[in-house]
C-alpha cells in the first residue's frame, strides 16, 4: 500500500501499489480528464473526427459544441461560413447530393428542421405495403 496525493482534488488516500495511481477516484479522474487540452494528447490528429455519419470539428469556443461540448458538424459550420453567422435552432443544412461527406458549399442547403424532416421522408423509398425499405 502507498499514499498518493490526487491530482484533481488534493486528497490523500491508501492504494494499492501501482502503476500510475494519481487519483483518489474514477470521477476525479474524469473530472481531470475534461479539463485537459485534446491538441497536446499524442494521438491528436487535427481535431476533425467522424462520429457516425458526419464529420465533426474540434471547435471548444464555439457555442453549440457538442460531443463533450468540443465538437461541430463540419457541414453546420461551412454553412455558418456561408450565412455569415450562427445557425438557429430550428435550422438543419442538408446535402443535396444526400452523401454526408461531401460538405462542399455547393452541395449544403439550409433549411428549417420541419422541412428537413418532410424531404428526408418524401426521399425515402417504400415498398409495396407502405413500409420504409432503407433506402
Amino acid at each position: 500500500m502507498k499514499e498518493i496525493k490526487c491530482l484533481q482534488c488534493g486528497v490523500v488516500s491508501t492504494k494499492y501499489d501501482r502503476e500510475g495511481d494519481k487519483f483518489c477516484n474514477r470521477i476525479c479522474y474524469m473530472e481531470w480528464r475534461r479539463g485537459q487540452d485534446l491538441t497536446k494528447a499524442t494521438s491528436w490528429k487535427g481535431g476533425r473526427v467522424k462520429m457516425g455519419k458526419y464529420w465533426y470539428l474540434y471547435k471548444p469556443e464555439h457555442p453549440f459544441a457538442m460531443h463533450g461540448k468540443r465538437y461541430v458538424a463540419e457541414h453546420r459550420l461551412v454553412m455558418e461560413g456561408l450565412v455569415g453567422r450562427y445557425l438557429l435552432a430550428n435550422e438543419d443544412v442538408h446535402h443535396l447530393d444526400g452523401d454526408t461527406d461531401n460538405n462542399a458549399p455547393i452541395n449544403l442547403h439550409l433549411i428549417t428542421h420541419k422541412q428537413h424532416a418532410v424531404k428526408s421522408a418524401q426521399d425515402k423509398r417504400r415498398d409495396g405495403n407502405g413500409k420504409f425499405t432503407g433506402a
